[in-house]
């Protein structure tokens, strides 16, 4: 005879399951006079069904609580917390300053990304903010102790702070150009060599009878003499 509830009997006269020893669901089933079984809903365990840490709401800050077995559980935590229950965030505090975005780490460490020119553990330090570039130079944080000026044309030195049509840093009539913020060069006239033009080995030539003197490097130069004359001073005629 198919007996509902699945009740089994033992000489037709014991069946564990009708003192509900299963709770949660009461899906109980008798073997024999001894041993019973409880078939328990999702996320419900014990041998009565009795178990489910989730019930206790551990999971705090919205962490959603899984229940795995009758000895664990877990939670998934939403953004910043951490923790066996989401308990820790230690970006409540708000320590990424001047815009910076906190991503926690650990229970009690985090990390800061930091927005342009803006750096240090907590987004605290921007060297920019002093404006150090000079003359309409365009300032730029590298690190924590270091930044670097874009330089208007013109300008140069670590904060622009030279113009070198001003401060005419060519000599003996050369005229400066400059590309960049650290350094310029010179446009040399004739015979004038060297980074400031400041070189002329002609000066003390001892070329002779129209003889022309070219320079050749800072210190030596070359007597280009005149028709039937030579010799390294065009000394000698022919």
């Amino acid at each position: 005879m198919h007996l509902p509830n699945r009740i089994f009997r033992y000489n037709c006269q014991t069946n564990l399951c009708l003192s509900r020893p299963c709770q949660n669901g009461d899906l109980c089933t008798s073997f024999n006079s001894t041993a019973y079984s409880c078939t328990c809903p999702t996320a419900f365990y014990g041998s009565n069904c009795e178990i489910n840490f989730c019930l206790s709401s551990p999971c705090q800050n919205g962490g959603i609580c899984s229940s795995f077995n009758s000895t664990t559980y877990s939670c998934s935590c939403p953004g910043n917390y951490l923790g066996s229950n989401c308990q820790s965030n230690p970006c409540l505090s708000s320590p990424c300053q001047n815009g910076g975005t906190c991503s926690s780490l650990s229970n009690t460490t985090y990390s800061c990304t930091c927005r342009t020119n803006y750096y240090g553990n907590n987004c605290q330090t921007n060297l920019c903010l002093s404006s150090p570039c000079q003359n309409g130079g365009i300032c730029s944080s590298l690190s924590n102790t270091t930044y670097s000026c874009t330089c208007l044309t013109g300008y140069f030195g670590n904060n622009c702070q030279t113009n070198i049509y001003l401060s005419n840093p060519c000599q003996n009539g050369g005229i400066a150009s400059s590309s960049n913020s650290t350094s310029y060069t010179c446009s040399c006239p004739f015979n004038y060599l060297g980074s400031d033009c400041q070189y002329n080995p002609c000066l003390t030539s001892t070329c002779q009878n129209g003889g022309v003197c070219v320079s050749l490097t800072n210190t030596t130069y070359s007597c280009s003499c005149l028709f039937n004359y030579v010799g390294s001073s065009c000394e000698f005629s022919n």
